[in-house]
């Protein structure tokens, strides 16, 4: 590979890294509400006799772990709230996937500019620096 095409290739990678910031940046620019909250879904049996949780077919229900204080609380998504808690959790993980996305970007962006800086240095014996004249 020549000089010029790994200089070319590394300017580019800059600006498709740049190019993939502005897109996270947008979703903490988005005006959306979040609560840190995690959404899981739940199995449990009723209790009732007869019933299908009985022989196994455990009871399904999505739920939303909230921290409220020092303790945590959890919330079903089929009550008044729960549907929105859901919402808001999801949004909370979304947020702090773009934040891990983001820190990894930067990362290789650095990555990418020192490797361009070292490709752009000349060695000062090209400029008669450093020779012994004799």
């Amino acid at each position: 590979m020549k000089q010029d095409d790994l200089g070319s290739q590394l300017r580019q990678s800059i600006w498709k890294e740049l190019s993939h910031l502005g897109k996270l940046a947008r979703v903490a620019q988005a005006r959306t509400d979040m609560i840190r909250a995690s959404s899981y879904e739940r199995r449990k049996v009723c209790g009732k006799t007869g019933c299908r949780c009985r022989q196994g077919r455990l009871h399904r229900e999505m739920v939303v772990a909230v921290r409220v204080g020092r303790s945590e609380r959890l919330v079903s998504s089929r009550g008044f709230k729960g549907g929105r808690l859901l919402e808001l959790a999801s949004n909370w993980r979304q947020f702090r996937g773009a934040r891990s996305q983001m820190v990894r970007t930067f990362q290789r962006l650095i990555e990418v500019f020192d490797q361009l800086g070292q490709h752009r240095q000349i060695s000062p014996t090209k400029l008669g620096i450093g020779e012994q004249s004799r």
